[in-house]
């Protein structure tokens, strides 16, 4: 089973009450395989949960962030997660603005900026 929680789900809700929430509901689930959260800060909630309640990370359950913030190197395990390019998103962003300022065609482009996954200690490795 692969649970995901949107960052919509706890926005209104304090990070304690977010934690809380998660411990209670992993105390009630016995097979969780993965869980990819939206943003970093949740997954490291979740793998404090996890742990708490008598879940090894990754041996039992993978946990994979999304950000790639900085504490999540230093996390135990450290976390998985996905890395965004947000300044090149940003230099890709005003340079196309200042193209359609200069010569508006009116022609709709879509631009791709990747991703990079950042494999840590968090997932576990099932090949081995």
């Amino acid at each position: 089973m692969c649970i995901q929680f949107r960052f919509s789900d706890f926005q209104n809700i304090q990070l304690n009450f977010g934690f809380g929430h998660l411990l209670n509901f992993f105390s009630q689930i016995l097979d969780v395989l993965s869980f990819f959260a939206d943003n970093d800060i949740i997954a490291l909630g979740a793998m404090r949960a996890l742990q708490e309640c008598g879940y090894k990370v990754p041996g039992d359950v993978s946990v994979i962030g999304f950000d790639d913030l900085p504490f999540g190197m230093i996390s135990y395990p450290a976390l998985t997660t996905i890395r965004v390019h947000k300044q090149e998103m940003g230099r890709t962003a005003v340079r196309r603005l200042i193209e359609i300022m200069k010569n508006n065609t009116g022609v709709k482009t879509k631009v791709q900026v990747c991703n990079t996954f950042v494999e840590r200690d968090s997932v576990r490795d099932l090949n081995a």
